[in-house]
């Protein structure tokens, strides 16, 4: 896939500068381990792909890419794009890079271990896309008909490297197979079954009852600023897919809950839509906590929505 260049979104030399001089310690190998010697892989090695129209996130990710493939060598199948750069809402502000890596079986712990170190270091960077990764490492054989039932995988988020299952596999899923951006390897169609809507609609109801409502129930996590614009478009997507039976844009579905689930949620859906990343202030803290009541409400509201 062929993007036009975002000109606006290009950062300065200076980036290129910084991911040449860190650019993460991997095996150089064909999936055998690490070796005692280590290697550095560089943005050199590999012409920059340009899977998006953002030309510091294409060569981050030809760095991302480059690293992984150096580890896991020929165990490695495709890199795939989902969330908002697949569909089309990603803010450079406030989104993250949403991945998926595909692997040709089960990684072995070595291999699993050569990720860990090979995402620290990138996070050591200091890049900031290095510290906006949300990604999985899945098995083509679990990846085919992904649920948040399977075998637990190698999951990076920010600075955190678990080993999980994950709940919105299913809607990862569906967002790939529909909109996914291949950076390497081949059309994710050819690798994923589709999600019926069915399906879709379970893991949605799922995802709502076992994901946010606890979440929500918690005054502590409530009033995590940066949790609040997070948790209401991602139920204004849900919401709407629900309704719809489509996965629509954060923006898009918000403006569509704004319109279908009434007035008094109109400005709380605005504040999250307008929100930025990363901004702390008095007037935000204070915003946030005259909102804490009127977010705890969102299971209930969804309730009535959902049934």
């Amino acid at each position: 896939m062929k993007c036009s260049i975002n000109k606006e979104s290009v950062t300065d030399e200076e980036v290129r500068k910084k991911m040449l001089a860190h650019p993460g310690i991997v095996h150089r190998g064909h999936g055998g381990g690490l070796h005692n010697k280590m290697e550095y892989t560089t943005l050199k090695s590999v012409p920059i792909p340009q899977p998006t129209p953002y030309q510091d996130v294409n060569i981050f990710l030809n760095l991302l890419l480059s690293n992984i493939q150096s580890i896991l060598g020929d165990h490695f199948i495709g890199l795939y794009l989902g969330g908002s750069l697949a569909l089309g809402d990603f803010n450079p502000h406030r989104s993250d890079i949403d991945f998926v890596a595909v692997t040709v079986d089960e990684l072995s712990p070595e291999m699993i271990a050569g990720l860990q170190a090979m995402h620290t270091s990138l996070w050591a960077t200091g890049i900031k896309w290095a510290r906006r990764l949300d990604g999985s490492y899945v098995s083509q054989q679990l990846f085919r008909h992904w649920t948040a039932d399977h075998e637990a995988c190698p999951f990076v988020e920010g600075d955190t490297f678990t080993v999980t299952t994950q709940g919105s596999a299913v809607i990862q899923r569906h967002i790939i197979y529909q909109y996914g951006v291949a950076v390497a390897g081949p059309s994710p169609r050819r690798l994923l079954d589709p999600v019926d809507l069915d399906e879709l609609r379970r893991a949605l109801q799922d995802m709502l009852e076992i994901g946010w409502r606890p979440l929500l129930d918690d005054p502590a996590w409530v009033r995590q600023s940066q949790m609040q614009p997070f948790a209401i478009l991602t139920i204004c997507r849900t919401l709407y897919t629900l309704e719809h039976g489509v996965v629509a844009s954060k923006p898009v579905a918000a403006r569509w809950c704004q319109q279908a689930i009434g007035q008094q949620w109109t400005e709380l859906i605005e504040w999250a839509l307008d929100w930025p990343h990363d901004t702390e202030s008095s007037h935000l803290a204070a915003r946030t906590t005259r909102h804490d009541n009127q977010i705890r409400a969102i299971p209930a509201r969804c309730d009535r929505m959902v049934r």
